[in-house]
């Protein structure tokens, strides 16, 4: 180890990754985004920020760049849910109702397929208990859940 190292107390990650990182880097700064399935042709891209997403080894300062991106998130299907849940909860708030499926503007629209498939779930007891607890929480005040 030298002088820098144990001042410094932080390791340069592998070459191979920060290669990796800055094409995630560099497509993020032209997009302005980070990639997606849909959005590009470079999959390894996707499958490599999806790796680190689920990485228990990452170093301090791999954890710090990766946090830098713009647009990163650690769990982007979770933090998805958890808006979509706050829109349900602001929409009953709002309407008193549920939203509906066939509604005519397709947000409500949207948001009514989104209540029905959790409802579902919710109902059948596949809901995790925090997301469980959430959903109930977002469509208090209904008469039917």
């Amino acid at each position: 180890m030298t002088d820098g190292d144990t001042s410094n107390n932080t390791q340069r990650p592998p070459a191979v990754w920060m290669q990796r990182y800055d094409q995630v880097r560099r497509f993020a700064q032209s997009a302005g985004r980070l990639p997606t399935q849909a959005s590009t042709t470079d999959s390894a891209l996707v499958t490599w920020m999806s790796n680190q997403r689920r990485s228990w080894n990452l170093s301090a300062e791999q954890q710090r760049l990766l946090a830098e991106l713009p647009g990163w998130r650690w769990a982007p299907h979770e933090e998805r849910w958890e808006e979509r849940a706050e829109d349900l909860r602001m929409f009953v708030a709002a309407h008193g109702r549920p939203p509906r499926v066939r509604a005519v503007h397709a947000r409500e629209r949207s948001l009514g397929q989104w209540y029905s498939r959790q409802r579902l779930a919710h109902q059948r007891g596949e809901l995790n208990p925090r997301r469980a607890v959430a959903f109930s929480y977002a469509i208090r005040g209904l008469t039917t859940s």
